[in-house]
This record gives structure tokens, C-alpha cells and sequence, in this order.
């Protein structure tokens, strides 16, 4: 093995081994992000289904209500009182999952911003770790190659001047790698960034500090979101 490839190789080892400790490292404080946000999502998806609930709830009270105070003439009888009361608490309950909800909907938008660049970076990264690793591998065959083929290899350097006259030799090994070819496994699995969706990837800094502004201001959560797109250059 010549000095050279030695050496490419140990950069492009190190190269890998930075790109995964990079990886590794913003994993966990992404992770507690991504948590949360599932939770949040989960929680405003049961309280709206708590809520459907009791609005409908709320209209049979009401619907009840408004037919025992008529049976009763408009007097303030016991039973007029009793489904009153079932409206009212109803109508209680609904404002506050109301409210419930609301507080969810304001922490969402939050949570997507922070979490959202963080998961397109690891994305990124992960795609950076899979070029590295192909890199080191084939530095590691080219270092391998017997004898032969480095023989042959140059017989053809000698007799085909221009780059593209060689274009059949890589043709040539893509062929036999697909054919009887086993695709190594890349040495970190990639990690799921759901719930942030590829609009989240595209919040930076100023447009965080904007969107939070706009949250406290009381814009509507749903009205949160990036104002432009990132480039995006996703595995």
C-alpha cells in the first residue's frame, strides 16, 4: 500500500469519525424536542376529541334545558334547575379545554421551530456520514486491488488518453458490483425526526425570533410558520 492512499485513508477515516461524533452528540437534546412535540401533538389531538364531546354534550343540555323550561312555563323548578346546572357545567368544562387546548396550540409552533433545524441537521448530517463511510470504503478496496488489476489498469492509462475513453472501466466495476455485489451497512442507522415535517427544517434564527414575537403578540398559531424555504439537500 503506497504512502498516499495510506494517508487518504486516515483522513478519510477521520472524517467519518468527526461527522458520527457530531451526530451522536446532538442526538439527545434533539431527542427531548422531538418528545415533547410528540406529546403536544398528542395531547391537543385527545383534548379535541374531548372537546367534540362535550359541544355536543353542551347542545343536548342546552336542547334539554330550553325544552324542561318551557314544559315548566318558565318557572324555576327543581328540574329546570337540574338541567341548567348540566348545561352550565358543560359549557364550564368546554371553556376550559378550551383554554387547555389553546395553551397546547401556542406550544406546538415552539417546539416545531426549535426542533425543526435540528432534525434537517441531522439529516444532513446522516447523508454526510454515508458519502464518508463510501468514500473510506473504496480507499480501503482501491488500497487492496491485487496486483493484476493495477497492471491492466495501467496498460489502459497508457493507451486511452482521455478521461472519457476510460469511462468503461468504471462502468465496468459498477456492473460487477450490482451483480454479485453486498451493500455494506453504514455504521450509524439514520434517526426518525417525525414529527417535524420538511417546513420545519426551514425556520433560521431571525425567523424564530420573528415567529416568537408574533406568538406573544397573540397571532394565531396556525398562522406561524416559515416565510421562506431552506435548500434542502436531503438523503
Amino acid at each position: 500500500m503506497s504512502h498516499q492512499i495510506e494517508s487518504e485513508i486516515a483522513i478519510a477515516r477521520k472524517e467519518l469519525d468527526a461527522l458520527i461524533a457530531a451526530f451522536e452528540q446532538r442526538i439527545p437534546e434533539f431527542q427531548k424536542v422531538q418528545q415533547a412535540c410528540t406529546a403536544a401533538l398528542e395531547r391537543k389531538d385527545a383534548l379535541g376529541r374531548k372537546l367534540d364531546e362535550l359541544n355536543a354534550e353542551v347542545e343536548g343540555a342546552t336542547a334539554d334545558f330550553k325544552a324542561e323550561f318551557e314544559a315548566a312555563n318558565y318557572e324555576r323548578t327543581s328540574a329546570v334547575k337540574k338541567t341548567l346546572n348540566r348545561k352550565n357545567d358543560a359549557l364550564s368544562m368546554v371553556e376550559e379545554l378550551t383554554e387547555a387546548m389553546q395553551k397546547v396550540e401556542r406550544q406546538i409552533p415552539l417546539l416545531r421551530m426549535e426542533g425543526g433545524p435540528e432534525a434537517r441537521y441531522l439529516r444532513h448530517t446522516h447523508s454526510a456520514i454515508k458519502k464518508a463511510y463510501a468514500k473510506l470504503r473504496i480507499l480501503e478496496a482501491i488500497a487492496a486491488v491485487p496486483q493484476e488489476f493495477k497492471d491492466a489498469l495501467l496498460l489502459a492509462t497508457e493507451h486511452f488518453s482521455q478521461d472519457r475513453e476510460l469511462d468503461f472501466v468504471w462502468c465496468g466495476l459498477a456492473d460487477a458490483a450490482k451483480a454479485d455485489g453486498v451493500l455494506p451497512a453504514v455504521p450509524i442507522e439514520p434517526l426518525s425526526v417525525v414529527p417535524f415535517t420538511h417546513e420545519d427544517f426551514n425556520w433560521t434564527p431571525a425567523q424564530v425570533h420573528k415567529a416568537r414575537a408574533s406568538l406573544l403578540a397573540g397571532a394565531a398559531p396556525d398562522t406561524i410558520q416559515p416565510s421562506q424555504r431552506a435548500d434542502l439537500w436531503l438523503a
